[in-house]
């Protein structure tokens, strides 16, 4: 074997070894390059093995095929023969390239994962703003704890749900509702620490009309416009309002000209205030946002559910527990250092608290009206 098909084979091997070390994006691109750069020595070496060496190389590269045009002194040396077959036209080259990126790509994602703490967290409405929310949260993070996070959005709980069970996340932010499915049983998912909004790790859910309002109960929204946040996910802005009502005796989707999903509690609020809906649910959090301040005294409440609560952090019991508990921890003790508050004050959260034996659950007769209803999760 030729010494330069040895050293890209071996620096190859080289470099594929290294792979947990680098992120991704960049090893991708430079083992692509490299690969280039070996097919491109080889075939170059193979025309000038036959024909005389000269310092005016000239390599070419077109839209369909990587090819490679033997230096000018070589092709007039050898003008009188075909050089095809000496001189390698590196037809296949393109589809040897692609193979090779399959490979890479294959390889540096296990590898990564193998090495990054996988943190999902649901889109619901907006991933933008999750992401916004979170990220610096993980930065702070990686940077003291010398740990590397890839933070994931997915679609949904429900997607959320499938990666934790299929071992793909190592750690979930879910709301309560989510919570209480995924750890139920023998999941080998557990709950580790759950959020604080405005100091404290529970909230209600409160259904809200305008001051203005003729509507005194909540057997008046009869043929009204209800606002919600986003079907089939939210806990305190959809599941349990719509309880709310079958609990008082109310069919929600006969008694309501429309549901309307608003997407966020600030919208729910401010088109409730602004007449664009007839009343909403929103959560007490949303009520003690200081931005939502000029807003609170514009509304009535209705209705207030008991306790909820928070969003909580769950965890995969796996080969990385030793990494997921140094990020547990490190989560927690931002809220014990200036630093990592001001992180969690700019994403809303007042600190994360660690749940213990005995966590907080939903009203049981929460749960069994979400259970019966037809607009109950798919587990």
């Amino acid at each position: 074997m030729h010494t330069h098909t040895i050293t890209h084979t071996l620096s190859l091997f080289v470099l594929f070894g290294l792979l947990p070390l680098i992120r991704g994006s960049v090893i991708l691109h430079l083992l692509a390059l490299f690969d280039i750069y070996g097919i491109l020595t080889l075939s170059r070496t193979m025309c000038t093995r036959r024909y005389r060496r000269a310092p005016d190389p000239l390599v070419l590269f077109d839209h369909t095929q990587i090819s490679l045009i033997c230096r000018p002194s070589c092709v007039r040396e050898a003008a009188a023969e075909d050089l095809t077959g000496k001189c390698i036209a590196m037809k296949h080259a393109p589809y040897r390239v692609l193979l090779l990126m399959i490979l890479m790509t294959t390889v540096s994602s296990a590898q990564l994962r193998a090495v990054a703490l996988q943190l999902a967290i649901p889109a619901m409405h907006s991933g933008i703003e999750r992401l916004q929310q979170w990220t610096p949260i993980v930065r702070h993070i990686e940077e003291t704890t010398g740990l590397e996070i890839d933070l994931i959005m997915v679609k949904d709980h429900r997607a959320l749900a499938q990666g934790m069970k299929d071992k793909f996340y190592d750690v979930g932010f879910v709301n309560a509702l989510w919570e209480s499915q995924m750890t139920a049983g023998s999941t080998g998912i557990d709950s580790r620490a759950r959020v604080l909004v405005h100091g404290s790790d529970t909230f209600a859910t409160v259904i809200i009309v305008n001051t203005d309002s003729v509507i005194r109960s909540l057997h008046e929204l009869r043929g009204r416009y209800l606002a919600l946040t986003v079907e089939g996910e939210s806990l305190g802005g959809y599941y349990v309002p719509l309880c709310m009502l079958t609990r008082a005796g109310i069919d929600p989707y006969e008694r309501f000209d429309q549901i309307i999903y608003s997407g966020t509690f600030d919208s729910i609020l401010k088109g409730v205030v602004y007449g664009a809906v007839d009343a909403g649910a929103i959560t007490t959090s949303t009520l003690l946002d200081a931005e939502m301040g000029a807003y609170r005294e514009q509304i009535r409440i209705l209705a207030v559910s008991s306790a909820l609560p928070q969003w909580a952090l769950i965890t995969q019991n796996g080969v990385k527990e030793v990494m997921i508990d140094r990020f547990i921890e490190a989560v927690i003790g931002m809220g014990k250092q200036e630093e990592g508050m001001d992180v969690l004050e700019r994403a809303g959260f007042t600190r994360f608290s660690e749940i213990g034996n005995s966590p907080l659950v939903i009203d049981e007769g929460y749960l069994t009206c979400i259970e019966e209803a037809a607009y109950a999760p798919a587990k």
